[in-house]
């Protein structure tokens, strides 16, 4: 019991330890510029809810390679390079 006791103690004392931490006006600085920024993303982007069910077995299209593209891109003209 006495341990239970105990825990409980230290586990609000650090809480308390913590809330005085954040209370810092250095610590409040470093943390503003984090959260004005998290707020303008949601902000920026809203959460959309998708209610239908997706079937992960569909596979998507094949997407063609960076380095696929640049050599279509290359010898576009029968091995000529594209000016």
């Amino acid at each position: 019991m006495s341990d239970d006791n105990t825990a409980n103690k230290n586990y609000y004392k650090r809480l308390a330890q913590e809330h005085a931490e954040l209370d810092d006006p250095r610590v409040r600085a470093l943390v503003a510029p984090r959260l004005t920024y998290e707020q303008m993303l949601e902000a920026e982007t809203p959460v959309t809810i998708i209610n239908e069910p997706v079937d992960f077995a569909v596979e998507e299209p094949q997407r063609e390679s960076a380095t696929a593209r640049a050599m279509r891109r290359w010898f576009k003209d029968e091995g000529r390079p594209v000016s």
